[in-house]
């Protein structure tokens, strides 16, 4: 069965369900709440501006039931049926995405104004676009790691939204809020759609009035600067998954360059700026040469050129993460030769001066003997400088030296070990315990256990929050060590480190 046929036939087996949460807004019906949602008058405390949109306004208030401070959305212009219909629609689409870059719906029902409300997760860091502009001119106090780890979890909300065939349509940075805690979550699915709804009727007009930042909706549907060429032509094609990835390189290239890929002195010289057909990313000192190609390769005009997935996107960011080759760059061979050498730079030259010696002088014996001499005087070297970068915090220098032993010798336990600890260190816990079990003997069984127990609290996230490792903490006799490389492992692979800073004093 075709990969289209598995999306028909998802649709077809859904059809119910969507039904009583999208159909109605898309024939133009009146789109409604249970009426035994109605707000307690009592439950929510007093609100507080925070945000307002074309649509809705955002309030910070007090949920009474739960003691807990929350987003409360409601509607700009209660009297529109239209707007009712897409705020209501708003609401169903978000409560039914489940991730943990993805705002969560808490609550929805009708006030006792008889207008309809929702609520939200409630995050006071800002927008990924106030970050950018709070660093726009000092690039430097915004490491390139830390973009690219926030822009991942990007992708890992919107690969998740395409898995349950939802697209966004509205990618940027104002959309896009970042939590105290290192959280990065995706917001506003007012325009998202579901793959398969037939295309609505939008006319290809502009209005001149309108600003670049905002949103254009009920003439053309998206944010001029990010949007799709063809969500500006409907002749260029039809939204789909690679529009969504166009916008994610649009975010990319805000995080990189400033700005949005598309800025001209108007409206009109924006959209063009969008429909020219072969514009190149102007290279820059401060973005790699890889980092270029991949620009280019997301924002290609083409729908068939671009990534035709967010995880085809994300792998490439991946790629130069970990020092590869990307796919968009087509590297040749010499490209990928220096890349093996910078990623293998520290173990090179640690091979380099602790077997020089011992290189030379066998260098007339006896071939076989001579590589089995070198394996038993390497591996106890290389295990021992592995163990000395773990304890310096060089978690990928340690990785290097840890799978150059396992190269030499695959089956040592000892390797096995070593191997199991880093992971643990780098939270990446289900590899962990297969590592420690290959260990046998050797097996570091503290680790091991805690390995288990916290691989169950990760779930799918990518790194444990602050909150839940100070909870493991508490809980668990951890040696000072472990929880130390813990943390510092965290602290370099996340934006905000005030979390963990804080847990260090435990």
């Amino acid at each position: 069965m075709s990969e289209d046929q598995d999306l028909e036939k998802f649709f077809d087996d859904k059809q119910s369900d969507f039904e009583t949460i999208y159909l109605q807004a898309m024939n133009g019906e009146e789109n409604t709440l249970d009426q035994e949602t109605i707000q307690d008058p009592n439950r929510y405390g007093e609100a507080s501006l925070i945000n307002s949109g074309g649509l809705k306004l955002i309030k910070s208030v007090e949920d009474k039931s739960t003691r807990r401070q929350v987003a409360f959305a409601q509607l700009k212009d209660p009297s529109s049926a239209t707007a009712r219909d897409k705020f209501i629609r708003e609401a169903h689409l978000t409560a039914s995405l489940e991730h943990p870059n993805i705002m969560p719906v808490y609550d929805t029902g009708i006030d006792s104004s008889g207008h309809p409300y929702f609520t939200m997760k409630l995050l006071l860091g800002g927008s990924l676009q106030k970050k950018i502009k709070n660093h726009y001119n000092d690039w430097e106090s915004w490491p390139l790691l830390q973009r690219l780890n926030i822009f991942r979890q990007i992708c890992e909300g919107m690969d998740y939204a395409h898995s349950q065939h939802i697209l966004h349509l509205d990618l940027k940075p104002e959309n896009i809020q970042m939590g105290d805690f290192g959280e990065v979550i995706i917001c506003d699915w007012g325009l998202g759609k579901i793959l398969f709804e037939e295309e609505d009727e939008v006319e290809n007009e502009i209005n001149p009035d309108l600003e670049n930042e905002l949103t254009i909706d009920g003439l053309i549907r998206g944010t001029p600067g990010f949007m799709a060429p063809e969500q500006i032509d409907k002749a260029l094609g039809s939204r789909e998954i690679r529009t969504d990835t166009y916008a994610l390189g649009g975010v990319l290239f805000a995080m990189l360059y400033g700005q949005a890929p598309h800025v001209g002195d108007d409206l009109s010289s924006t959209l063009e700026s969008t429909l020219k057909e072969g514009r190149k990313v102007a290279t820059s000192k401060l973005v790699p040469n890889a980092l270029t190609a991949v620009l280019e390769k997301s924002l290609d005009f083409q729908a068939d050129l671009r990534y035709q997935s967010v995880l085809e996107f994300k792998n490439d960011i991946d790629a130069y993460l970990k020092g590869f080759a990307t796919q968009a760059e087509e590297a040749n061979l010499i490209t990928k030769a220096a890349l093996f050498v910078k990623r293998h730079k520290a173990l090179l030259i640690s091979i380099i001066l602790l077997f020089g010696v011992v290189l030379l002088s066998q260098l007339y014996s006896n071939e076989k003997a001579t590589s089995q001499k070198i394996r038993t005087q390497t591996i106890p070297r290389l295990l021992t400088l592995s163990n000395d970068t773990l304890n310096e915090f060089k978690f990928s220098q340690t990785e290097d030296l840890v799978n150059a032993v396992l190269a030499l010798k695959p089956d040592h336990p000892s390797v096995w070990n070593a191997r199991g600890e880093l992971l643990f260190y780098q939270q990446r816990f289900r590899e962990s315990i297969k590592a420690f079990e290959h260990s046998s003997s050797s097996m570091n069984q503290a680790l091991y256990q805690f390995a288990q127990e916290l691989n169950q609290v990760k779930n799918k996230q990518i790194l444990l929050t602050p909150t839940q490792l100070l909870s493991f903490f508490q809980k668990t006799k951890l040696h000072r060590d472990t929880r130390i490389r813990l943390i510092k492992f965290a602290q370099q692979n996340v934006s905000d480190i005030a979390g963990y800073l804080e847990i260090v004093k435990y």
